[in-house]
């Protein structure tokens, strides 16, 4: 049975300045009020106790808080899959080099609708952060696993992935080949960012779609391509 998986961005944190100051402390009151709110809405359509949707996260607390406020919104008799091994964008070793760690606090006085076009197109040193493609590998092998197991059930399965806008880019630029371009998120589907709680939908059978934006596109050529990569 084909398994249902949103790769959703967390809702509504601080500002990058914010975090910059005390770290990752998680939502602001609207982003709880948001992730609640979209809990609500999946309680509408998961009516019975017996078919409920599962929630994951990655560590990063705004989106571990995302998907528990969900599940508090829709009064889901649930707990949150953190996923440890999910890596962060920043790589391990910058934050150890002196050098690195400037080189990092000057990238984090950016905005996300100009860093996440260039991290795509290459120009921001990996040495900083990880690539695109080791992103989209670390997500592919995700995918595989969930893949494997709705091969072994008969049931519907529907998660709930929270995680972040530049794993959501990489992804897009992946298998859809967009490519960021620079400009806050209009009508395009060709966007530098995403809104908080939006997301792109797999659906993981024999077949693999990704739907963005209401579009629908088979993607299983490109997606055994990357699964072969992984073993």
């Amino acid at each position: 049975m084909p398994i249902r998986i949103i790769v959703r961005r967390h809702a509504e944190r601080p500002s990058n300045s914010k975090v910059r100051e005390v770290g990752d402390q998680g939502l602001t009151p609207v982003g709880i009020q948001q992730a609640r709110k979209l809990g609500r809405g999946l309680r509408r359509r998961f009516k019975t106790t017996a078919r409920q949707p599962i929630f994951s996260s990655t560590p990063r607390p705004r989106a571990v808080q995302t998907a528990e406020n969900e599940i508090k919104g829709g009064k889901f008799n649930q707990r949150v899959h953190i996923l440890k091994d999910f890596p962060g964008l920043t790589r391990a070793s910058a934050k150890k080099d002196p050098v690195l760690r400037e080189q990092l606090k000057e990238l984090a006085k950016k905005s996300n609708f100009e860093i996440i076009p260039r991290w795509i197109r290459g120009e921001i040193s990996a040495e900083l952060l990880l690539t695109p493609n080791e992103i989209t590998k670390s997500a592919v092998h995700y995918l595989k696993i969930l893949r494997r197991k709705g091969a072994l059930t008969r049931k519907k399965i529907y998660i709930e992935h929270i995680n972040h806008d530049t794993t959501i880019a990489a992804l897009l630029h992946t298998f859809l080949g967009i490519t960021p371009s620079g400009v806050r998120r209009g009508t395009t589907n060709n966007p530098s960012s995403f809104a908080y709680l939006e997301g792109i939908e797999f659906s993981l059978g024999k077949r693999v779609f990704l739907k963005f934006r209401k579009k629908k596109y088979d993607i299983t050529a490109k997606f055994e391509e990357w699964a072969e990569k992984d073993r």
